[in-house]
């Protein structure tokens, strides 16, 4: 076997990750746990109660002069969203609170795409 260099073994890595984290994720709904205890990724799923939380619909509120959130119709009226659970005590990143996980424009858009088109259901 040959050495691999370390960029072509990065640029494996990421892309197996990627897709790894994705298919288990937003495709069959389960949680992905990340390696050395550093917690789980999952999608939840939100009630839209509080008005602080919706979001605005601007085309309609100027359109009829009152405040008009979206609802959220083809979500049966819930918000999802991706939620890094941060692991124990013991994991292996140290001040894990001065992280954040944003999950990639690729994500969320598939995510939007499967809510939309299939009944799956998330925590």
């Amino acid at each position: 076997m040959t050495p691999v260099d370390v960029r072509t073994f990065r640029a494996i890595i990421s892309i197996a990750n990627r897709y790894a984290m994705q298919q288990k994720v937003i495709v069959e709904g389960q949680k992905f746990f990340l390696p050395h205890k550093c917690g789980m990724i999952y999608v939840k799923r939100d009630e839209n109660q509080s008005p602080f939380v919706k979001q605005l619909d601007r085309k309609l509120t100027k359109q009829y002069d009152q405040i008009i959130f979206h609802l959220n119709k083809h979500s049966n009226y819930y918000r999802y969203r991706f939620k890094w659970k941060r692991g124990s005590k013991k994991m292996k990143l140290r001040c894990s609170y001065s992280y954040r996980f944003i999950a990639a424009k690729e994500n969320k858009r598939k995510l939007v795409d499967a809510i939309r088109n299939k009944n799956i259901r998330y925590l």
